[in-house]
């Protein structure tokens, strides 16, 4: 089933398109959302048109609300109806989860709200589809997890169950994995991510890992654990984040001047105009002016790295930060939630 199919199955329960795309998004990405979340993907400020969606999903049976910390209200898309309609009666997201798993999938929606471009593989088909088929993996390779029923014998092995987004770009043909930080202090769970996803990272050409979370308490050392898990694979050492950030900066200015803004989300926009303050300069310029006539390797050359294909990484570690407050959830995590970008 295609999301304009889903889109327009949902519009036959009585949803408005821009309703029903927003439905399937969270129901395939979350299964739970906060009103902001509605209101960012229309484009428009909290008012008649969200109260107008809410009664609706909430009339529908669609949509389950809870009061959580200082009255903030989340939504629960756990309806099977709904999942019928867009083609996934077995999708996982309709059952009620723990409140970590509650906010690392509220943080998954905003995530992929703010990267509405990108190709996202969001259900357990479209993942096998990406990894067995474009990649030819086989798929015991793949991270999974077996599901024994309690009243019988029988067992379902299940793909990719910790829902993580997972993403290709038309500019990037490698894969970016997502890895959420839900906020536990600890760089455990992401040590964990990359044990279970480890025989298929080895079998990928290449990847970009993206560590996602609301501050920047475990950005260092989640770096740290990742270079060891990079080295531990054989990979090339990940390019230093300034190099890496400079080089999409030029990728992002020669777009950006050539009035090519299809990729442009808000938020690449805002980093898009940090960047351009902070290599400013007749040096950053002469090096744009090499990049433009060849390439990233030239101003590997400018900066005296090694100049060659093997001086590319196979492999990219990126951190994002994601500016919104989750203190609904109350204590569940007491870091700097407003966060600032970290290499």
């Amino acid at each position: 089933m295609t999301n304009e199919e889903r889109i327009e199955s949902l519009q036959s329960a009585g949803y408005t398109e821009r309703e029903a795309a927003f439905l399937c998004l969270a129901a395939l990405h979350s299964g739970y959302f906060v009103r902001r979340q509605f209101s960012l993907f229309i484009g428009k400020n909290s008012g008649q048109l969200d109260e107008n969606f809410l009664r609706r999903a909430l009339g529908n049976n669609h949509v389950r609300a809870t009061t959580y910390r200082a009255d903030r209200i989340l939504y629960h898309i756990g309806s099977k109806p709904l999942y019928d309609l867009i083609g996934e009666p077995d999708n996982r997201n309709r059952r009620q989860h723990q409140v970590f798993t509650i906010k690392c999938r509220v943080m998954a929606l905003d995530f992929v709200l703010q990267h509405r471009t990108c190709k996202f593989a969001a259900t357990e088909r479209e993942k096998l589809d990406l990894f067995c088929g474009r990649f030819s993996i086989d798929i015991e390779h793949l991270p999974a997890k077996l599901y024994r029923a309690t009243s019988s014998a029988n067992s379902t092995t299940r793909y990719f169950v910790d829902k993580y987004p997972i993403f290709v770009t038309d500019a990037d043909s490698a894969v970016h994995f997502c890895y959420i930080d839900e906020g536990l202090h600890s760089t455990s769970g992401f040590e964990g991510y990359l044990h279970q996803y480890e025989a298929l990272l080895r079998r990928l050409p290449g990847f970009r890992m993206l560590y996602v979370a609301c501050f920047t308490d475990q950005c260092a050392k989640a770096r740290r654990v990742f270079d060891r898990f990079a080295e531990a694979l054989g990979a090339t050492a990940p390019l230093d984040p300034q190099v890496a950030r400079l080089l999409a900066y030029f990728r992002n200015r020669d777009a950006f001047e050539r009035r090519d803004l299809k990729d442009f989300t808000q938020a690449k926009l805002i980093q898009f105009r940090e960047d351009r303050a902070s290599f400013d300069g007749s040096n950053y310029e002469r090096m744009f002016q090499a990049w433009k006539c060849g390439g990233d390797e030239a101003v590997l050359g400018c900066l005296g790295l090694k100049a060659s294909s093997n001086a590319r990484p196979a492999i990219i570690f990126e951190t994002h930060i994601l500016r919104f407050n989750y203190q609904l959830f109350g204590t569940l995590s007491n870091g700097n939630w407003r966060g600032t970008a970290c290499g």
